[in-house]
């Protein structure tokens, strides 16, 4: 189905795939081989292949950051990158390069950096939005009043939250007062794509932005036992003079008073949940050795404290001390002050293969092991643990871990996602390398291995979306992969595979949800939200397009209740010029695929489905 709409609407065909015994409605936001004058650019188009990883909040809405091109050359790198925001139909441009910045920026500046006659992509990408629908903008600043010269007068980089009803708020702009420091110390780190990358940037459905800065000028010291220059910084919607001060190098080692101090973190290693902020740090000072500087520390309602420490024992593992440092993840965080952490060991009859614990941390009961390294319990299968992967973990706000676990088999390197009971300390086994998958033809498995490329996506309640390689009867590089739904009511559901023509009509070659770099403030994922809305870049082998592959941004309602009632194509529990938009964009014949606007089922987007939505306009019953 061709649909070609002006400025910023996009395509907004609706198709189902059948997954297992549900019907799961595909609806595209974005396409390369069938928008035009892309916002609002006269004759623009998408760069082919160059979507980001889109994020989605809890009512439907997808950031889709792209760049954008011309037949006649006149976009370059100077002002061809958008970032656009909303439902099928309906995207708003809400930043563009070589374009005004938002709200609060200098006067005269615009999304861009061009220093020595070069033009640099000025806006940036970080995967990062909340559910609630904060969004956010950073990047260069060029132009009008914008000071380039490092010092307290620089201002030529800034970030924003961009909320729900499109309103913008400067929270951090470089060389703005350090928060909790001496006057004329300054924030030095600019807002661009590998800081913000950098920093995990994380917001909170309150609009709160964990944000790691180095500092510069009034109290700043910047090597020797006394240096203090970064720090973890709180930013929020009030702006510059209401950001806070979290943690900071150099800071007295919270709880102690025997001249630890904190010596250094990494700007990876903050997550914020809520208002609360986890960090692995190093120690330094006092009674402190190589033995014991390694911790991590947690600020839990305005208070800090070590939650763990290196050369702490281990609890329930008699003789048994943590050795080395920690391992922790954002979806692994709770705003309760809660954390799951991977650690070793060192102490009596630990090995090699023994010396790596999976734990969990809680505030008032501190650290408990999960799971140590050589388990060869029954949720194993009579095979050995071995390690958890990292990025396929979530600790969710019902008291569950789902994680996945590598294990050492008589046979290839298997991989198990589990899900763990923590009151109950009951393991369940979701999926199984090596086993029949889910809604396919019999002989066509989960691959062995697939811990490190999955790219679960886990939401805060547990429901989760996951990338599977498979094995067994598969052609290699045409359906060797499909997309699967999880959670704990419903079980294992497939929802597409490669080399079917479900989603679009043509052939799909290629999927990639956003994974594990997309975490937002609260403990999920940008990329599944908490009412179960679904995001994913996609494409396929369209026959229309020069290189014969089309690229696009999908989105579906994969956990919760579909539609609100009949024409609320975006859930919002409304019937209104949003949804009449849907369903005049996706006008003309189905072409044998369904579409959702095809509200009488015939098989055509026409006047009587026009009429149908006209007579339920207004609140959904």
């Amino acid at each position: 189905m061709s649909n070609r709409t002006p400025l910023a609407v996009v395509t907004a065909a609706s198709l189902v795939a059948v997954a297992h015994g549900q019907s799961v409605t595909w609806e595209t936001l974005a396409r390369q081989s069938t928008d035009v004058d892309v916002a609002g650019v006269p004759t623009a188009v998408w760069v082919p292949g160059a979507f980001n990883n889109g994020c989605i909040d809890d009512e439907g809405r997808v950031v889709v950051s792209n760049t954008i091109q011309n037949a006649d050359a006149t976009l370059t790198n100077a002002n061809q990158r958008v970032l656009m925001r909303g439902v099928p139909g309906a995207l708003s441009l809400i930043a563009r390069n070589g374009s005004p910045a938002l709200a609060g920026a200098p006067a005269g500046a615009v999304f861009n950096q061009l220093i020595a006659g070069s033009g640099v992509n000025g806006i940036t990408t970080t995967f990062s939005n909340s559910s609630s629908g904060y969004m956010v903008v950073g990047g260069m600043l060029n132009g009008g009043s914008v000071v380039h010269t490092a010092g307290p007068t620089q201002n030529n980089s800034a970030m924003w939250l961009v909320g729900p009803d499109g309103t913008a708020y400067l929270m951090g702009i470089v060389g703005m007062q350090a928060p909790g420091a001496a006057a004329g110390t300054y924030l030095s780190t600019n807002y661009s794509g590998t800081n913000l990358s950098a920093s995990s940037a994380r917001v909170s459905n309150d609009g709160k932005f964990l944000w790691f800065s180095n500092t510069a000028g009034g109290d700043t010291v910047t090597s020797g036992t006394a240096a203090n220059n970064y720090g973890f910084f709180l930013l929020n919607t009030g702006g510059p003079s209401a950001a806070q001060l979290v943690f900071r190098r150099g800071q007295v080692a919270p709880g102690l008073t025997d001249g630890t101090y904190v010596s250094a973190f990494s700007s990876f290693a903050g997550i914020l949940n809520g208002g609360s902020v986890l960090t692995t740090a190093t120690l330094a000072g006092g009674p402190t050795s190589t033995a014991n500087d390694s911790a991590v520390l947690l600020s839990l309602a305005g208070q800090q404290r070590i939650a763990v420490r290196e050369g702490d024992a281990v609890y329930g593992l008699p003789g048994l001390t943590f050795t080395g440092s920690f391992t922790v993840n954002g979806r692994g965080f709770g705003a309760d002050g809660r954390f799951v952490f991977t650690a070793s060991v060192a102490g009596p009859d630990v090995t090699t293969a023994n010396d790596m614990v999976f734990c969990l941390y809680e505030p008032n009961g501190g650290s408990r092991v999960i799971v140590r390294e050589g388990d060869t319990s029954a949720t194993w299968g009579g095979n050995v643990f071995s390690n958890v992967n990292t990025t396929g973990l979530c600790l969710t706000a019902d008291g569950h871990v789902i994680f996945n676990a590598g294990l050492n088999t008589a046979e290839p390197f298997y991989s198990y996602m589990v899900d763990y009971d923590i009151a109950s300390a009951a393991f369940s086994v979701i999926i199984r390398g090596g086993d029949q998958a889910a809604g396919l033809p019999v002989g066509v498995n989960y691959a062995p291995t697939f811990a490190g490329s999955s790219n679960p996506q886990i939401n805060s309640k547990g429901e989760m979306v996951v990338s599977m390689p498979l094995a067994g009867s598969v052609t290699p590089g045409t359906d060797d992969r499909a997309l699967f739904a999880w959670s704990a009511s419903t079980g294992v559901r497939m929802l597409v595979r490669l080399g079917s023509t479900d989603l679009t009509g043509f052939a799909l070659k290629s999927f990639a949800p956003i994974g594990n770099a997309g975490q937002n403030g609260n403990g999920g994922s940008t990329g599944l939200s908490e009412t179960g809305w679904f995001v994913m870049n996609a494409s396929d082998a369209n026959p229309d397009t020069p290189t014969g592959t089309d690229y696009m941004m999908v989105r579906a309602k994969v956990f919760g209740p579909t539609a609100t009632c009949t024409g609320d194509f975006n859930d919002d529990g409304q019937v209104d010029g949003q949804d009449l938009g849907v369903l005049l964009s996706a006008w003309g014949s189905c072409q044998a695929r369904a579409c959702a606007p095809d509200l009488n089922d015939d098989g055509q987007v026409d006047g009587q489905d026009l009429g149908i939505i006209l007579s339920v306009w207004g609140a959904c019953p």
